[in-house]
């Protein structure tokens, strides 16, 4: 009895540690499940991080923290690293021998069950912090006398006020959220010749935003639009009076247009923006159904005789476009360009850059590493032009 004892509990113990060891390649399938599943998670959430605090950022006196710029950091790194143990997890799996009972190399997949187990744990925190964390920081006021403010229309009970405010001239905002206010607009010339900003939102109906030369000429003063929210828009129209081509000319388009804002629409392209000739930031967000910017051949007349096209745009930031193949057809000079930005747009495969374009101007292309990685370019120089450039995702 003196001798058994010491050989059941060596015998226990060894049990006890093939168990808890066997746990993890016996769970791996699950586990790698769980994994895949908490990053999708971690992405999601991470996108939704970034848009709040770009979204914050557009507005003055706000600065994401320091917490989120960490965060998003971190994040990019641990997706890219469980990017490759699932890779290799999957690997694993396939390789199980005995009628894929058993896996072949019992010391590489418990290895690996333990780290997928590690991994599923960091994500987890990782989730619970992002889903916590405070995203801006207000930036002190400067210190002013008076700060001029300009009144917003457009959410009245009726459309009186609107009227009052364009006679005295006091309208420069508008903000459109029925059909029936946006048909009263373009039917508005008075509504037109004033506003410097207006936003159309929340107009589920409103399938298509027609706009005739002439709207496009009163509206001179236009300087910020907003289209958000708008589920059903499908396409911006530009109507040629008569059926006659666009002349060549600096009145026949959006004067003064510099900023255009889009998102949650379901619009196939943006064509109509080489009548923006003055764009300088272009924001497009969780469209899912564009698939071009300016879906036309440069070698047709309407192109030929439009203004020029993006001369003076500074800023794009493209986000949740999962069809946006492309930007443009061809290279672009892009001579004004310093930023791009593109986020969960995997479709988008090509840059409309040649390694003359942006020369001396952009700082910044940011976006996902496996996104830059699988980038088409002109040619080798034009990619090593543009490599120093990439910023990754965080």
């Amino acid at each position: 009895m003196d001798c058994v004892s010491p050989i059941l509990d060596v015998v226990t113990r060894l049990w006890d540690c093939t168990a808890n060891r066997s746990v993890y390649i016996r769970d791996l399938q699950d586990n790698l499940n769980s994994l895949r599943d908490l990053k999708r998670e971690l992405e999601d959430i991470s996108k939704d991080v970034e848009t709040r605090a770009d979204l914050a950022e557009q507005q003055q006196y706000a600065a994401r923290t320091n917490q989120v710029k960490g965060w998003l950091e971190r994040v990019q790194h641990k997706l890219e690293e469980v990017d490759a143990i699932l890779q290799k997890g999957d690997e694993e799996i396939h390789q199980k021998c005995l009628g894929s009972c058993c896996p072949r190399h019992c010391c590489t997949s418990y290895k690996l069950g333990k780290q997928v187990s590690k991994e599923i744990d960091v994500v987890t925190k990782l989730i619970e912090k992002g889903s916590s964390l405070v995203v801006v920081d207000k930036v002190p006021l400067p210190m002013i006398d008076e700060m001029p403010m300009e009144k917003t229309v457009g959410m009245e009970s009726s459309l009186d006020e609107v009227w009052k405010c364009v006679e005295n001239h006091e309208v420069r905002i508008i903000g459109l959220y029925d059909v029936y206010s946006v048909l009263k607009f373009m039917s508005s010339p008075k509504l037109q010749n004033c506003i410097t900003r207006l936003s159309i939102c929340m107009c589920e109906e409103l399938r298509s935003l027609d706009i005739s030369c002439s709207t496009m000429r009163r509206m001179e003063h236009l300087e910020s639009l907003y289209i958000r929210f708008c589920p059903s828009l499908r396409e911006v129209k530009i109507c040629l009076e008569n059926e006659e081509r666009m002349q060549r000319s600096d009145v026949n388009c959006f004067h003064n247009l510099q900023n255009l804002n889009i998102w949650g629409c379901a619009m196939e392209n943006l064509t109509w923006l080489i009548y923006a000739p003055r764009l300088r930031f272009l924001y497009v967000m969780d469209c899912e159904s564009l698939e071009e910017i300016i879906a036309s051949d440069f070698g047709s007349s309407e192109i030929e005789e439009a203004v020029e096209i993006f001369s003076n745009l500074e800023k794009v930031y493209f986000r949740d476009l999962p069809k946006l193949k492309r930007i443009c057809r061809r290279a672009m000079p892009f001579p004004s360009l310093q930023q791009i930005s593109a986020y969960s747009c995997q479709s988008l495969r090509k840059l409309p850059l040649s390694a003359e374009s942006a020369k001396s101007t952009l700082t910044a292309i940011k976006g996902f590493r496996a996104w830059w990685d699988k980038l088409e370019w002109e040619d080798e120089d034009t990619k090593l032009a543009f490599t120093s450039k990439f910023q990754p995702y965080y």
